[in-house]
């Protein structure tokens, strides 16, 4: 009697096509996808290259291809918003002080600056939820912002 096999799928960002479809693997153990605004990029966190919960940037072709890490001077993303026009992500991590930031990243894999303006200081389990023009939205529950 032959054994029953069963293929898991590796944990990670898949496409799909809204028409149907089989779903492909755009990349394995991605987690909380963004698309950009103009849809040609797709922003998602991910643990560090060393393993841990560290949770790094990295944007991807929309279609597909080679990831590429952002923000290289942060770690500890709390969630990603992209800028209107498609140029920058957004994100919150904690600065050398241990206090929250909004920061800035560059899609060219620069470092992110934070944003002075943004001198709030949001619960260490704050996220960020979406932007547009020069608005930043996160939301709040029971003191904790979440998204």
């Amino acid at each position: 009697m032959a054994g029953i096999s069963f293929h898991t799928p590796p944990a990670g960002i898949y496409l799909q096509p809204a028409s149907g479809g089989p779903a492909r693997l755009l990349t394995e153990g991605g987690r909380s996808p963004r698309f950009s605004p103009d849809g040609k990029w797709i922003a998602y966190l991910n643990t560090s290259e060393s393993g841990g919960d560290t949770r790094m940037l990295y944007i991807l072709p929309a279609q597909g291809g080679e990831p590429v890490r952002l923000a290289w001077n942060v770690s500890s993303v709390q969630g990603a918003v992209w800028t209107a026009g498609s140029r920058s992500v957004l994100f919150l991590s904690t600065d050398g002080m241990a206090t929250l930031r909004l920061w800035n990243a560059p899609l060219d894999g620069g470092a992110a600056p934070p944003i002075p303006e943004f001198n709030e200081r949001v619960h260490l389990n704050g996220r960020a939820c979406a932007v547009t023009g020069d608005r930043f939205l996160d939301t709040e529950n029971d003191g904790h912002r979440i998204c």
